[in-house]
């Protein structure tokens, strides 16, 4: 017989022969990484296709140079006369921070239209991963941008993402770096991906028009998609815009602490499906991945949160939110402080 048992094969080509078995096993394991990560790698570009606003970002150059925007102070510092510079008072940015602008909206055929119904900035720390969410009442009283008239700060949106930005700039005296628009359909769909979100409802939810549809009861729950909408929605209470804007912010907190899990190359197909469809930025490339990198580890425990408050009002039969003056204050001190941006005596050169 020429048969012959391994133990007479010279001990060399014993470890040829696996050698060769490890090199086909790690081939194997490289092209299904490759597969892997072309895959991922085409969904990505493919949402950055459906989410990014080109229009946008070109239109304003989107920069973390304060310089380029106008935030001087009203009243230049005298420098004397024949002087061929002027000192002035400008917002300067110190540390590695960025605002960005979350509005929640509706979409209607794919087009991120009509009055943002939920307003926040987030005031984003990149170097300690600590964060600042701020909740604007979408009825409060301000100056619509590039209008000269007063209404409802949700109605600039309806104009077009470019004043509601500019009418926050305004408003809040910080600059906007990026805005994010949220259609309520994909904030559905994302929550149901998470499999709901355990949740600690604070209060009975029920229809605006009829008490007696009941949503949710108080109470430590696992809420679907849907009932988050109406929880974080929901404002037929006398708290009105300003319990809203509390219960917002609880919802963001709890999806930040219960997206760890999705936090992986395994799940970002699956999220940038969801994303492709139902979001719309002015981030770019590198800004996403800058900001994703950073905050990958961030917890709600790292989410600082701030509320306007004020009293209603009536004007011509409409209802506003009218934010008490030394309260506006307190929160524009803070989030400029938040973002290490601060004014400081800067000179200029005069036109001659």
């Amino acid at each position: 017989m020429n048969t012959r048992s391994d133990k007479h094969v010279p001990k060399h080509k014993k470890k040829k022969k696996i050698y060769r078995v490890l090199l086909y096993i790690g081939l194997a394991f490289l092209i299904v990484g490759l597969s892997y990560g072309s895959y991922v790698g085409f969904k990505f570009y493919q949402a950055l296709n459906q989410i990014q606003d080109l229009d946008y970002s070109q239109e304003h150059q989107i920069d973390s140079d304060l310089d380029e925007r106008d935030f001087d102070r009203n009243e230049d510092i005298n420098t004397g006369p024949g002087s061929s510079t002027e000192e002035i008072e400008k917002l300067v940015r110190e540390g590695n921070t960025m605002s960005v602008l979350i509005a929640g909206v509706d979409s209607e055929h794919g087009q991120f239209v009509g009055r943002s119904d939920v307003l926040m900035v987030a005031a984003i720390d990149l170097d300690s991963q600590e964060s600042t969410l701020l909740s604007i009442p979408r009825d409060t009283y301000v100056e619509i941008a590039g209008t000269g008239e007063y209404d409802k700060i949700n109605h600039a949106f309806a104009r077009d993402v470019n004043t509601s930005v500019k009418t926050v700039e305004n408003y809040l005296n910080i600059p906007i770096d990026h805005y994010v628009a949220v259609n309520f359909t994909g904030f559905e769909t994302f929550i149901d991906f998470l499999g709901g979100i355990e949740l600690d409802v604070e209060r009975t939810i029920y229809h605006n028009l009829h008490p007696d549809r009941i949503y949710l009861y108080p109470g430590l729950q696992r809420v679907n998609g849907e009932n988050a909408l109406q929880y974080v929605r929901f404002r037929a209470d006398n708290e009105g815009d300003f319990g809203r804007n509390r219960r917002q912010q609880q919802v963001i907190k709890e999806v930040i602490d219960q997206t760890t899990s999705i936090r992986t190359v395994t799940r970002l197909p699956e999220v940038l499906d969801i994303m492709g469809n139902n979001i719309r930025t002015s981030m770019n490339t590198r800004t996403m991945f800058d900001l994703t990198r950073n905050l990958s580890s961030l917890t709600g425990d790292n989410v600082e949160t701030l509320r306007l408050t004020g009293d209603g009002k009536m004007l011509n039969g409409v209802y506003y939110v009218d934010v008490a003056e030394e309260d506006h204050l307190k929160v524009v001190n803070d989030l400029q402080d938040r973002l290490n941006i601060e004014y400081k005596t800067v000179k200029r050169e005069l036109e001659s």
